[in-house]
């Protein structure tokens, strides 16, 4: 099945035109594409991650400015209700 499968490849058909034309399962060509670029793979399952490191960032996660000069920190989320009493109390 593989000389079919890079015969479809070279052909520029879609699975369907490809199997409509010559007689052939959209299904069966589908198994056998998966079998095909699983097995001509030059990464093994293994490489397919790589390694990622993440470092908090310096700054804090929000940071509001206030016309009046005010700068008001979060170091961690907060609630849209905790955030709204706290502007409140600065009379913004």
């Amino acid at each position: 099945m593989f000389p079919i499968i890079e015969a479809w490849h070279s052909s520029g058909l879609t699975q369907k035109e490809y199997g409509k034309v010559h007689n052939i399962p959209v299904h069966v060509l589908a198994y056998w594409s998966v079998r095909y670029r699983k097995l001509k793979s030059p990464v093994s399952d293994q490489a397919k991650f790589i390694p990622v490191t993440y470092e908090k960032p310096a700054t804090s996660p929000l940071e509001i400015i206030l016309p009046n000069g005010i700068i008001i920190r979060f170091g961690q989320p907060v609630s849209v209700n905790y955030l709204q009493q706290v502007l409140k109390g600065c009379s913004v």
